[in-house]
């Protein structure tokens, strides 16, 4: 289902891949560096669709799961992600309080 939806975000069909992704994030009890991976790619996803506030949201709820992981692929998707939502740090108070949290645990 992962993959999936991963492929459907190289098309440019990001809500499709938020329904999947979240169904993948919530199910995933087993693997930590796989949750961590694919609650990125949600967020990445949701920033796609057009949806900051959700990404922002997603990665927050998913904050205990990249304490445990060291996956440099997950953190440098990570990374992608803030960068899809730095223009809305100023728009919207839940995307720079993520920002922020992540700021501080990346440092």
């Amino acid at each position: 289902m992962g993959l999936e939806a991963l492929g459907l975000m190289q098309f440019g069909r990001y809500t499709e891949a938020v329904d999947i992704l979240g169904a993948v994030v919530a199910q995933q009890r087993t693997y930590l560096r796989n949750k961590a991976y694919y609650a990125v790619m949600l967020a990445d996803a949701l920033i796609g669709a057009g949806e900051p506030e959700g990404a922002a949201l997603t990665l927050r709820e998913s904050l205990p799961t990249f304490t445990e992981v060291t996956s440099a692929r997950t953190f440098d998707n990570l990374n992608k992600v803030r960068s899809g939502w730095r223009p809305f740090i100023t728009s919207n108070q839940e995307v720079a309080e993520c920002d922020a949290i992540f700021d501080d645990l990346l440092a």
